[in-house]
């Protein structure tokens, strides 16, 4: 039999829906410890027993977590006891972290890129994204952002490059190094990539923040405020204090 397939002749590749599924219940990240880097891992019966992929009975692990149950190291029965009750359930959020090395990180910000600035983007004195330089000699810069959902509820922290991702968000998906969350079905409100070590890529965004709307692509950005709407394509803010102030 082949390898990409058990004894019953169940592929190992599991559909978009089921993975949902099974993102929606692990609250978007690994069972035991909350990142978000993961796999997809057949708990009860496991992949080599199973008829058909259940997403009650499959769990989110991350690599690290996940090698220490194929190595026999951790039981299945800490596997199924987690997903009873799994680690971003408890806190809130998934994690992972960001890469940016010890040059100043730029964004693209839709039709906007912002390069060496301390605040790229102000939104009535509060920092949509924040840089600050290493804290010892030769470490990295450090970035803080927050994004919010169509609604205005937050569903994205970074915080010195450690990122959180809210668990009450209806999906949230990192794969490729690239971060989706979508609202409901068909609906990105945010799609932030990894640029490593130079910086982040707003691919889309569809968010509500301090009365103000951010329709974002990746060649432009909409700002719907009231009595007013402003269109950035190409825009470049270079060696600024504050690369958007928006008031």
């Amino acid at each position: 039999m082949s390898a990409q397939k058990n004894r019953f002749g169940l592929s190992r590749t599991i559909s978009a829906e089921i993975k949902r599924s099974v993102r929606q219940a692990c609250g978007f990240g690994c069972v035991i410890c909350g990142s978000s880097i993961i796999d997809y891992e057949h708990v009860d019966p496991e992949f080599s027993e199973a008829t058909e992929h259940c997403a009650k009975c499959i769990a989110l692990l991350c690599p690290t977590c996940h090698g220490y149950v194929t190595r026999g190291v951790w039981s299945k029965q800490k596997v199924k006891e987690a997903l009873a009750s799994p680690k971003c359930r408890q806190t809130g959020f998934s994690f992972g972290s960001w890469d940016f090395g010890m040059n100043h990180p730029s964004i693209q910000f839709g039709g906007l890129t912002l390069r060496s600035c301390i605040v790229p983007v102000l939104v009535q004195q509060t920092p949509l994204f924040a840089i600050q330089r290493p804290e010892v000699e030769g470490g990295p810069f450090r970035l803080s952002a927050n994004f919010c959902n169509s609604n205005g509820n937050l569903i994205l922290q970074i915080q010195d490059n450690e990122w959180q991702a809210s668990s009450d968000s209806w999906d949230v998906e990192f794969s490729g190094g690239a971060i989706t969350i979508r609202e409901r079905r068909g609906q990105q409100c945010l799609r932030l990539k990894a640029d490593p070590p130079y910086g982040l890529v707003v691919e889309r965004l569809d968010m509500l923040l301090l009365g103000k709307r951010f329709i974002g692509s990746p060649t432009q950005l909409e700002v719907i405020a009231p009595n007013r709407k402003m269109t950035f394509t190409g825009t470049i803010a270079d060696e600024c204090v504050v690369g958007l102030a928006l008031m």
